[in-house]
């Protein structure tokens, strides 16, 4: 992996799109069992330049295009395994094998994981023990057991939750840990980051002690050949929006996978009105406000309020954007009736909260209408903004 800045990945993404050279495809999982983090990864990726970006669901990842790069991000894994099925980590699996990068973050790296212990269903790229397992039945504090989830006849558990110091490939930077894994060694694949400690605002679950015997010094990225592609596990965000300065990181993974060429292809334009998109926004903006507060569990994923307004805000601060020649971004059509669908769910939500009603499965749902409409929204923003500098393009 060669280290670079952040603006030096900027400058390397917007090099490739000005020169037509071959540029990176990525596909990113929004599917089932997918956390609000992809957004975290959609803005990080905007922000680089990496515009050749699809959002793609359990259906239909790796099937109607061949990406570059695909990226799973946060989440759930054992769910993301579920609705991938058989068949999906199958895809999964050729894909890399014939020459793909797989990026696995957070949960894509669990997802990545072979394990002799755990039921969950994997790719099983990486044979590498991980230290944030509670070992012979050790009691987790209150704090810890909110997020843990339990894997065979133990524990996986979050040390903390927070800004850690992390070397990767002689660069330090700053990147958070939310429950990605900490490895004791790089097992059968190789160790190219370590963690070296946390930093002032981190909330540390677990007695200290117990925090820094699990993070400190440990692996916290893998990188292995697979066939003629490879896999790079990730235990940090890179992509969080709060430490752009670790961007560079997940740039250069993209920057070195293979890339594919493009067929220069016209972008459609609309003139269909985007002010019911815009209400429609206001009023989720306003809606979501009001589960302040509350927190639910969705398989192995607590969800709180925040995490839905990730989705709502980042369509919001994109339904105006306006490129160098002053062309207007159009959402897909049937974003107004989504959103307003959308809506709809949040204020059952927070009547059924009043009522102190059980509203998970409720809130299930929502999470998965925001998903979709916010995927539809993405694919065709990065399509705008790519059109903006160049034409669209279309994969051979």
């Amino acid at each position: 992996m060669r280290s670079q800045s952040t603006e030096g990945a900027r400058s390397a993404f917007a090099d490739l799109l000005s020169s037509q050279a071959a540029l990176p495809r990525v596909q990113v999982y929004t599917g089932p069992g997918a956390s609000h983090s992809w957004i975290w990864l959609a803005q990080a990726l905007e922000g680089l330049g990496c515009l050749g970006v699809r959002f793609c669901d359990h259906q239909d990842l790796l099937v109607a295009e061949r990406p570059d790069v695909l990226v799973i991000s946060g989440g759930d894994a054992f769910r993301m395994a579920e609705a991938l099925g058989g068949a999906g980590l199958r895809r999964i699996s050729e894909f890399v094998e014939g020459g793909g990068t797989y990026l696995g973050i957070c949960a894509g790296a669990y997802l990545g994981l072979a394990s002799g212990t755990s039921p969950l269903p994997s790719l099983r790229f990486c044979r590498s023990p991980i230290t944030n397992f509670s070992e012979n039945g050790a009691p987790l504090p209150i704090d810890a057991r909110k997020y843990a989830v339990r894997c065979g006849e133990r524990d996986v558990f979050q040390p903390l939750r927070g800004p850690m110091r992390i070397e990767v490939a002689g660069q330090i930077v700053v990147a958070p840990l939310f429950g990605g894994p900490c490895w004791r060694g790089p097992g059968d694949a190789e160790g190219i980051g370590r963690y070296l400690g946390w930093e002032d605002g981190a909330r540390v679950l677990v007695p200290e002690p117990w925090a820094r015997e699990v993070t400190w010094n440990k692996v916290a990225v893998l990188q292995k050949t697979i066939g003629k592609g490879r896999a790079v596990l990730l235990g940090p965000h890179f992509e969080h929006p709060d430490h752009p300065a670790a961007h560079a990181i997940l740039a250069a993974f993209v920057l070195e996978a293979r890339r594919s060429k493009f067929i220069p292809e016209a972008y459609q334009t609309s003139n269909r009105d985007v002010i019911g998109v815009r209400r429609a926004l206001s009023e989720a903006r306003v809606a979501y406000r009001g589960l302040e507060g509350a927190q639910w569990r969705i398989g192995n994923k607590v969800w709180e309020h925040e995490r839905i307004g990730y989705f709502i805000n980042a369509m919001w601060e994109r339904v105006d954007s306006l490129d160098a020649q002053g062309n207007a971004f159009v959402p897909p059509e049937g974003t107004e009736d989504e959103l307003r669908s959308v809506v709809r769910m949040v204020r059952a939500v927070r009547r059924g909260l009043h009522l102190e009603q059980d509203t998970t499965s409720e809130l299930e749902q929502l999470v998965e209408a925001l998903s979709s409409v916010s995927a539809s929204y993405f694919n065709s923003y990065f399509e705008w903004r790519l059109a903006s500098g160049k034409k669209a393009v279309r994969w051979a």
